[in-house]
């Protein structure tokens, strides 16, 4: 599980996220931008891992929605873990 930790705390950082392992397989990430922030869980095994939306603030969430900045974020956050696990060779 180590790799994939370190690829998903490495792939935060380069995009600004704070990355803190919190738990086995769990990592808290926090982002801020001017005045907005989302914080996320990463949960992860050897084999896969998800972010899940844990609170925002000015992001407008509400109903299931958010805004849509949000979104671009974690897909970003997304491509960079899948490469930084690919590069690691996982």
């Amino acid at each position: 599980m180590g790799e994939i930790s370190k690829a998903i705390v490495n792939a935060g950082h380069s995009l600004g996220w704070s990355m803190q392992p919190t738990a086995p397989g769990k990592i808290s990430g926090r982002l801020a931008l001017r005045a907005h922030v989302a914080e996320i869980d990463v949960e992860h095994d050897t084999r896969s891992y998800s972010i899940k939306y844990r609170d925002s603030s000015n992001l407008e969430a509400k109903g299931g929605l958010i805004h849509s900045e949000y979104n671009r974020w974690i897909g970003n956050l997304d491509k960079a873990i899948r490469s930084y696990i690919q590069n690691a060779g996982g």
